[in-house]
């Protein structure tokens, strides 16, 4: 190892309770102001049943860190068991603990705009060779990325720790609980920090222009600004019989095709969006009943035309959380074990690691042979937008 790779001094862990609880440009908005500069969080929209969620279960993964395991009985119990478990086994392999929800800032660059933005690391370490960030999603399909936010963390570290060696590795991990799976992105602390410049110099030098409507409109406090407006205008009621042409139409200029879907896709959101408000005012201003069973509904009706729109409480279908218990009172009323299991589904999925950690083969092999057994579903056809 070159001296220049050993040259760097490891700072203690500063505090896990920060002076200041949020940096305006914090490393957890880098996603969103890569894709528009002009993204401030705080929007109208409350807060999502989601956050609360996800502030607990980052929670009980850091209690799970320092050595208290997740309830079983928690509802995050299994995507907080697997992200403690790829969390300790990177802490075997290199023999070190993570600093936890450590407060890290950039406290050298030029120019300044950068310097001084600081964020909350979920899980890092630092290593004479590497840099180790990662951060917990509890929430979400994986197919957001969050590149950005990690490398901001990682050049923060890079400072804070007066590493003078730029090409030295970081290792950017970010779990998703909800899937449990993980994305690993090995960059240079040259690229984290290029890639950190990039995102704060869009915003320190944006214009009206830099504008963009995408997935995080919804939350942001400038929405709906020219841009989602301009959106909305384009599949206006009026441009709508343009766009959602007659078959006639669309076989005869299909190249506008994808353009039509992609504007209508966007509306559909800032629809979805409206949708969620009007919810909220009719549970506000509707008028209130409870059935017999105790079900509530609100209905909320125009004086002017005698359009009504009512949100009423239903409940899902029953489901048996142990079917062993089932079985057994199934059995005591004549039903044979034949009859029972031919009324049974399960999920492929769950059978399929069950199957997995019993067996010891491999998840490919164990689908092989549980793929010959299934029973094939209709063939159907999937419109996706890829771009």
């Amino acid at each position: 190892m070159s001296e220049e790779q050993v040259k760097y001094e490891v700072r203690s862990p500063k505090s896990e309770v920060p002076e200041q609880a949020h940096h305006p440009l914090g490393m957890s908005k880098w996603p969103a102001l890569a894709q528009c500069p002009w993204f401030e969080g705080g929007g109208e929209r409350p807060a999502s049943p989601y956050a609360e969620e996800g502030t607990e279960a980052h929670r009980l993964l850091a209690e799970a860190m320092r050595g208290n395991p997740c309830p079983v009985k928690s509802p995050h119990y299994e995507a907080v068991s697997w992200a403690a478990e790829v969390l300790k086994g990177i802490e075997n392999h290199y023999g070190t603990k993570f600093d936890i929800e450590r407060r890290v800032e950039i406290t050298r660059d030029k120019p300044d705009y950068l310097k001084g933005i600081f964020g909350t690391c979920d899980y890092c370490m630092v290593l004479p060779d590497r840099i180790i960030v990662a951060d917990f999603k509890a929430f979400g399909n994986g197919e957001k990325c969050h590149v950005e936010q990690l490398a901001g963390y990682a050049y923060a570290l890079h400072c804070e720790n007066q590493i003078h060696n730029a090409s030295m590795m970081c290792e950017l991990i970010i779990l998703h609980g909800a899937i449990k799976q993980h994305d690993l992105h090995i960059i240079s602390s040259t690229d984290c920090r290029e890639m950190s410049k990039t995102v704060i110099k869009d915003v320190h030098n944006r214009k009206e222009t830099d504008r963009a409507t995408n997935d995080r409109c919804q939350y942001c406090r400038h929405y709906p600004c020219e841009e989602t407006a301009q959106v909305i205008k384009a599949v206006a009621p009026d441009a709508i019989p343009t766009l959602i042409a007659t078959r006639e139409e669309l076989l005869a200029n299909p190249a506008r095709i994808p353009t039509a879907l992609a504007l209508i896709e966007d509306f559909e959101k800032h629809i979805k969006r409206f949708v969620e408000n009007a919810g909220e005012a009719i549970k506000a201003h509707g008028a209130h009943t409870v059935d017999k069973l105790g079900y509530e509904c609100w209905t909320l009706t125009d004086p002017s035309n005698g359009a009504a729109y009512e949100i009423r409480q239903t409940q899902g279908s029953r489901r048996f959380a142990d079917i062993l218990t089932v079985w057994e009172e199934c059995n005591e009323m004549g039903v044979g074990s034949d009859q029972f299991l031919k009324c049974c589904t399960v999920k492929i999925g769950d059978i399929k690691k069950t199957a997995h950690a019993a067996s010891g083969l491999t998840l490919k092999e164990v689908d092989r042979r549980l793929d010959a057994l299934a029973e094939r579903g209709e063939v159907r056809e999937t419109l996706k937008r890829v771009k």
